[in-house]
C-alpha cells in the first residue's frame, strides 16, 4: 500500500462519496437549468427595482433642490400686497412638495418591501424544494417498507402451509 491510500484524507473523500444516486442526471440537470433561470429573472428584477429606487433618490434631490431655489428667489420680495401674496404662493407650494415628498417616500418604502420580498423568496424557493425532495423520498420508504412487511407476511404464510 502507498501512502496515499493511508493517509486520512482519501479516507474522508471515499467516505463522502454517496452510494446512491437518488434522482436521474436528466433530471436533476433540467431542475438546475429551471433554478438557473428563475435566479437569472430574479436578479433581472433586483436590478430593475435598485435603478428605480435610484432613480427616484435623485427625483427627492432634486425636488429639495428646487424647493430651496423657490424659498431663495422668492425671500425678501416685494412689500404690501405682493409680499402677502408671495407668502401665500410659498406655503402653497411648500405644501405641494411636502406632499410630492410624501408619496415618493412611499413609493421607494413599497419598492423596497418588494425588493426585500423577492430576495427572500430566492432563498426560500431552494428550502422549499429540498423539503419536496424530502417528502417524496419519505413517502417512499413508508411504501418500501410496506412492500416488505406484504412480503414477509406471504412468505410466513407459505411456510404455514407447507409445515402444519
Amino acid at each position: 500500500m502507498s501512502n496515499i491510500e493511508r493517509s486520512p484524507v482519501f479516507k474522508r473523500r471515499s467516505a463522502s462519496r454517496p452510494k446512491r444516486h437518488l434522482k436521474d442526471k436528466t433530471t436533476l440537470i433540467e431542475e438546475g437549468m429551471a433554478l438557473k433561470q428563475n435566479n437569472q429573472s430574479l436578479q433581472d428584477e433586483n436590478l430593475k427595482l435598485k435603478t428605480k429606487v435610484l432613480f427616484l433618490d435623485k427625483e427627492i434631490n432634486m425636488r429639495d433642490k428646487l424647493v430651496e431655489q423657490t424659498l431663495t428667489t422668492h425671500s425678501g420680495m416685494g412689500t404690501g400686497k405682493t409680499r402677502h401674496s408671495n407668502v401665500i404662493l410659498k406655503t402653497s407650494l411648500i405644501n405641494n412638495l411636502k406632499r410630492q415628498l410624501r408619496n415618493t417616500q412611499n413609493e421607494m418604502r413599497n419598492l423596497k418591501k418588494e425588493l426585500m420580498k423577492h430576495e427572500k423568496g430566492r432563498k426560500t424557493t431552494t428550502i422549499n424544494e429540498l423539503e419536496v425532495t424530502v417528502d417524496v423520498l419519505t413517502k417512499e420508504c413508508h411504501r418500501l417498507k410496506e412492500l416488505a412487511t406484504q412480503a414477509i407476511k406471504r412468505k410466513d404464510q407459505v411456510f404455514i402451509l407447507i409445515n402444519p
